[in-house]
């Protein structure tokens, strides 16, 4: 994973417990930069992003519509929180709690259904255990599944989804009966779709939601929707989602105190030798020191380690993460996938070195690179 780039007055030596910034060390590179621009055909605000073949979300990225219920009491949920359903079974009376999840379709394919849900009541296989999905295009027309033996809930466009777990489980199902089937779309790519739920059953509980390409990957029976390798699913990481990027006049802006010389990119009016333009980056404020938000360093059982996070949400600057050997030759390098967690738009770094392996004796910083116009 590639940080946007920046120059950085902050270098760890990853062999010792402490962060050392040399004042030799700041210069903020201006050079051109092929910015972002949002066109007419790019994911709206919100939209979860496919990659890879796949998309997964949490259900409570959206607040609870009733009758659905945000809980935490059952035990094995992934993320913040599961949907109870609840007040009463809508059998034949679809959208209740309505819940709309705008996704984008970067590389078309056909996509399979599954959701991580459990039978929240009773000690019924076939109670307390499903609810109503379909899909719709940008335009709110309903998105018919590849044919696969489908039931409707006549005369309603919305399919009856269901598994027969009392444990967490990415079973997802449609009919009844001995011939259970998985559902599926074609999707295109480039292309904005609305996933939608909601309530059927009293006490099904609903944790997430995924969304897989039958070409790419092989998660799930693609003809009952069942066999699934809930192990998988759980490991999948949760999509992104497109988010609205500030860029650094926005973000100095917010600082009415500092003006002319103080306001610049390159600049350190609270001395406290970090740049103002990196400052956005790491979540400081640029008007008092805040050390505390640099890159922290340490040493345990003989792995040294760092932890930093940065705002991924920002736009007309790159932020890079570089490695050296002697203070003067610098490259960019990647950041390990495993090092790196996402929080909305944060990213919690928090790499980790063996003191003994040949690179444990690099020195890291990061550097950030503005537009012209910035």
């Amino acid at each position: 994973m590639k940080l946007p780039y920046i120059q950085s007055n902050v270098s760890l030596k990853s062999l010792r417990t402490f962060i050392f910034v040399s004042t030799a060390l700041i210069q903020l590179a201006v050079s051109p930069v092929d910015l972002w621009s949002q066109e007419d055909s790019d994911p709206p605000l919100g939209a979860f992003l496919e990659s890879n073949g796949v998309l997964v979300f949490d259900i409570e990225s959206m607040d609870p519509p009733e009758p659905w219920a945000e809980e935490t009491s059952v035990e094995g949920y992934l993320g913040e929180g599961y949907f109870r359903g609840t007040t009463a079974d809508y059998f034949n009376t679809p959208e209740q709690g309505l819940l709309r999840f705008p996704i984008y379709i970067e590389t078309g394919g056909r996509y399979q259904f599954q959701f991580r849900s459990k039978i929240g009541h009773g000690t019924s296989y076939t109670e307390s255990n499903d609810s109503f999905v379909r899909l719709t295009d940008a335009n709110d027309v309903v998105v018919s599944p590849v044919p696969n033996h489908n039931e409707t809930t006549w005369p309603t466009t919305w399919y009856k989804a269901y598994m027969n777990r009392f444990n967490w489980s990415w079973h997802a199902s449609n009919k009844d009966g001995d011939d259970s089937r998985s559902l599926s779309w074609q999707l295109s790519g480039g292309a904005l779709y609305y996933f939608e739920l909601s309530q059927r059953s009293k006490d099904h509980l609903v944790d997430r939601i995924a969304l897989w390409d039958h070409a790419r990957h092989d998660l799930a029976s693609k003809v009952t929707g069942k066999d699934t390798d809930d192990a998988a699913f759980d490991a999948l990481p949760l999509s992104e989602r497109k988010v609205d990027k500030v860029g650094y006049s926005e973000f100095i802006e917010g600082y009415p105190s500092l003006v002319g010389a103080d306001a610049l990119a390159e600049a350190d009016p609270d001395g406290d030798g970090v740049p103002n333009a990196l400052e956005q980056w790491l979540l400081m404020d640029p008007s008092q020191k805040d050390s505390e938000k640099l890159p922290q360093g340490s040493v345990v059982q003989g792995w040294s380690s760092y932890r930093f996070t940065y705002d991924s949400a920002i736009e007309g600057s790159l932020l890079i993460y570089e490695i050296s050997e002697d203070l003067k030759d610098w490259e960019p390098s990647d950041l390990l996938p495993d090092w790196v967690t996402s929080e909305g738009n944060l990213r919690h770094v928090d790499a980790e070195f063996d003191i003994n392996a040949s690179d444990s004796h690099l020195f890291h910083r990061l550097r950030v690179e503005l537009s012209p116009a910035q």
